[in-house]
């Protein structure tokens, strides 16, 4: 295991002096202490390096080194490259420094990285001509908060996508997926969801397991049915179902307390549910182009 010093400092008699130390310090694998030598002036010094876990990943922190791993985990790595792969990369319409030499991948086009380069944090790949599938592998980057994907041509997510469960916005908009893994419910975190413009006929029942979501985007899609289970997702603000093909919605929408804008235009709804009566903090709902032919009493309620 090779690690980077970023930064080497003594203190003597209260003065700081700035140290000269190796580029690189290398722990072959399953040790968990090497020797190394740095100088101060005209003398040499030897130290003992120990390593200590911290958050998942290796790092060295004592009163005079830090030392920081010289690039991302070997899975994250895969993930981008397999990412690449499957979605030919080739054909990006930009893919500027991706498949470099390791150590160079929060450089390649779209990838952004953690403060010290250790973990992938960003994907930010719209418009991009990204043309296939996403690979297992995707669930490697488990720390990430961000990934941008919208108006591409992605046709699946794996299983292993909700392995991602830090992630905190994710924009799918204008792709070609036709179903979402069951695992979809274990993104926890999210608050933003884009999947607008697709071809989902139908949602996970473990869809209600994204209780932090405050805006979540359905419009455009082929939906023909949503789970019981969106009633549980409590802290929703926004919910864009419009251009779908629901013909009804599931008593558990009225536990939807805090939705302040529902839209479900152009859809071939007859009828609506009584407890739609109990949404009260909405502020604007949108029905037109349906097939209603009458509305619940409890409509009223909404003022």
């Amino acid at each position: 295991m090779k690690f980077l010093l970023l930064q080497a400092v003594i203190m003597s008699s209260c003065v700081i002096r700035v140290i000269t130390v190796p580029e690189f310090v290398t722990i072959p694998k399953g040790l968990t202490e090497v020797n190394f030598q740095f100088s101060i002036g005209p003398f040499r010094i030897e130290h003992v390096a120990s390593i200590t876990t911290l958050i998942a990943n290796w790092v060295i922190e004592n009163d005079t080194i830090n030392l920081f791993p010289e690039s991302i985990p070997e899975s994250e790595r895969e993930a981008l490259i397999d990412l690449y792969n499957s979605t030919d990369g080739d054909n990006w319409r930009n893919n500027e420094n991706w498949l470099g030499k390791r150590g160079t991948e929060c450089s390649w086009h779209g990838v952004y990285c953690d403060a010290t380069e250790v973990h992938v944090e960003v994907i930010e790949m719209w418009g991009n001509n990204l043309n296939g599938e996403i690979l297992a592998s995707i669930g490697n980057l488990q720390n990430l908060l961000y990934l941008n994907l919208y108006n591409n041509q992605l046709s699946s997510l794996p299983e292993s996508f909700g392995n991602l469960q830090n992630l905190l916005y994710l924009n799918l908009y204008n792709n070609q997926l036709s179903s979402l893994p069951e695992s979809f419910g274990n993104l926890q975190n999210l608050s933003e969801l884009h999947l607008s413009d697709n071809q989902l006929s139908s949602l996970p029942e473990s869809f209600g397991n994204l209780q932090n979501l405050s805006d979540l985007y359905l419009s455009d899609n082929q939906l023909s049915s949503l789970p019981e289970s969106i009633g549980n997702l409590q802290n929703l603000s926004d919910l864009y179902l419009s251009y779908n093909q629901l013909s009804s919605l599931p008593e558990s929408i009225g536990n939807l307390q805090n939705l302040s804008y529902l839209y479900l235009s152009n859809n071939p709804l007859s009828s609506l549910p009584e407890s739609i009566g109990n949404l009260q903090n909405l502020s604007d709902l949108y029905l037109s182009d349906n097939q209603l032919s009458s509305l619940p009493e409890s409509i009223v309620s909404l003022r």
